[in-house]
């Protein structure tokens, strides 16, 4: 279990102990075919929304068909237009709208509790900070539905986890998300499940397990193809996932690869956060690939999250802007933005980005460890350039634990020349000098351009140490030289060149330079060793 801020187990286990009885519940009808007149809310919110985009032309006044308008208006980006309908719907069932509808507890019934659903979806919107006590009220809320309303109690669960996440509370997201998916698998919806799972993904970022996020998108996007593969769900799933493999291998995805998917997840409705994902990749992609279009672009996509109400999201895009000029080298440091940590992690950040947000000197600790990671990098840094190689080097290590333990590879390349230097200055000090040879090594077999160098080394058995070495020898003068950039004897470095001959199975630094090139361990080089 993901560490909690507090627990809620005992909560999970006897609601589901209580909802037994209830495990055996009918598919839900098609609502492609079935008749819109008298389409449930229920029904709506378990299915895509070509599912019943018709709705609109229905000319009933019931309460579902009014729900139903309104989940419609809200998925199709008409926020304005859904606020309008709700507000007018809760006044003519007789609640107050200058007050929040779980204050109204006497008006709630297993008739109107579904109306829950909409006051903490615009409350998501609107970016509203919820207390522990109040999202706990919304938790116990629950019990006013029927009990064979799985579908909105899964909705309520799936609400309630985006709360804790945005609040970096992981281990109660996750309660959520557990609660959520029995929910949604009871019912038989593959669309909601797949929700639940791109959740899942994401929590699993934020807690450092990139493989657990790949495996909950590889769930998302079964689920996907069970209920036709709706165009901004796969966009959802498909931007989450070349997110996912930029954090752990700097696997960048070009400008042209990335350009659809901005027009598809904006033909729906789209969770914030990854739309927020995308605009990062797309800059990273600009800085990597190069991309003239790409503020103009960015302008265009902050006009239109003005135009859905989704403003609070404007900070990062602003930071992810100003990034990317300071990459360019065309604008100075001028503002601080101060994101939550949860907006940093979305924005793949590099101590440049993490300067930006906080300054020179955080003045909190951060909770979530790939920020930790970040700040003690930057603050290695900060140090470093004030000439306490102690304290810079306490630090950095602190980051290089948490960067190892997690495999967030995408730290190790931002960062290259940072560390690289730190490395040097290990070996010139002569202290931590194993970890800064092994560092170098990887950093250097990372850096090279070819593609096959990780997977063919290993296929040939080469060690760390030797894949380091046979990287430099193209631009090594003599085994001396090699001694001294690495730190190690002469004696060392004939070792290891042994050994690497006898893996290639040739005799000389010459055939090897030929050889490892031929099989794609090594960029070609105009130089050659004598």
């Amino acid at each position: 279990m993901i560490g909690a801020d507090f627990s809620i187990s005992s909560y999970t286990k006897a609601w589901q102990l209580n909802s037994q009885k209830h495990r055996n519940v009918q598919n839900l009808p098609d609502t492609k075919t079935g008749n819109l007149d008298a389409l449930t809310f229920r029904q709506a919110l378990a299915s895509p929304v070509s599912a019943y985009e018709a709705i609109h032309g229905v000319t009933g006044t019931g309460l579902d068909i009014q729900q139903t308008k309104i989940l419609l208006d809200h998925k199709q980006g008409r926020y304005q237009q859904a606020i309008k309908r709700y507000e007018n719907l809760l006044i003519s069932e007789g609640f107050s709208v200058s007050e929040p509808l779980i204050n109204q507890p006497d008006q709630l019934d297993e008739t109107y509790a579904s109306l829950l659903i909409f006051e903490l979806l615009f409350l998501l919107k609107t970016n509203d900070n919820l207390s522990e006590k109040q999202l706990w009220v919304y938790i116990d809320c629950v019990r006013l539905f029927n009990p064979d309303d799985i579908v909105c109690q899964g909705a309520i669960y799936n609400l309630l986890l985006v709360f804790f996440l945005r609040q970096n509370n992981v281990g109660a997201a996750f309660e959520m998300a557990k609660l959520a998916l029995d929910a949604y698998q009871r019912c038989n919806s593959n669309y909601l499940q797949l929700f639940v799972h791109l959740h899942i993904a994401f929590i699993h970022v934020y807690a450092g397990r990139l493989g657990m996020a790949k495996a909950a998108l590889e769930d998302a996007h079964e689920q996907l193809a069970q209920c036709g593969s709706p165009v901004c769900e796969n966009a959802m799933i498909e931007i989450t996932r070349f997110w996912v493999n930029a954090e752990a291998n700097n696997a960048i995805p070009k400008p042209e690869t990335l350009a659809p998917l901005s027009e598809e997840i904006t033909s729906g409705e789209f969770w914030p956060e990854t739309f927020l994902v995308l605009v990062a990749l797309q800059f990273r992609a600009a800085i990597t690939y190069g991309n003239l279009r790409v503020l103009e672009q960015h302008s265009g996509y902050e006009a239109m999250l003005r135009s859905r109400g989704l403003v609070q999201l404007l900070p990062a895009m602003q930071l992810l802007r100003q990034e990317y000029l300071l990459q360019e080298k065309s604008l100075p440091q001028n503002k601080l933005f101060n994101l939550s940590e949860r907006q940093i992690v979305l924005l793949l950040p590099t101590t440049n980005t993490w300067q930006l947000n906080v300054g020179e000197t955080p003045s909190s600790v951060p909770v979530l460890s790939r920020v930790r990671a970040i700040d003690d990098l930057h603050q290695a840094k900060q140090w470093q350039k004030r000439g306490r190689f102690d304290v810079a080097i306490k630090h950095f290590i602190n980051a290089m634990n948490i960067i190892e333990g997690q495999k967030w590879l995408f730290l190790l390349d931002s960062e290259y020349d940072f560390i690289s230097d730190i490395c040097k200055e290990c070996r010139s000090r002569g202290r931590f000098v194993q970890m800064a040879r092994q560092l170098q090594n990887t950093l250097l077999a990372r850096r090279r351009p070819q593609t096959k160098t990780n997977n063919q080394s290993s296929t040939f058995g080469f060690t760390v140490s030797e894949v380091g070495i046979l990287n430099r020898l193209p631009e090594a003068t003599s085994n001396k030289a090699l001694a001294i950039d690495l730190g190690v004897s002469e004696s060392t470095i004939k070792f290891h060149l042994k050994n690497i001959y006898r893996k290639l199975f040739v005799h000389s630094r010459r055939e090897a330079i030929k050889a490892a090139t031929q099989k794609g361990l090594i960029a070609p080089s105009n130089k050659v060793g004598p």
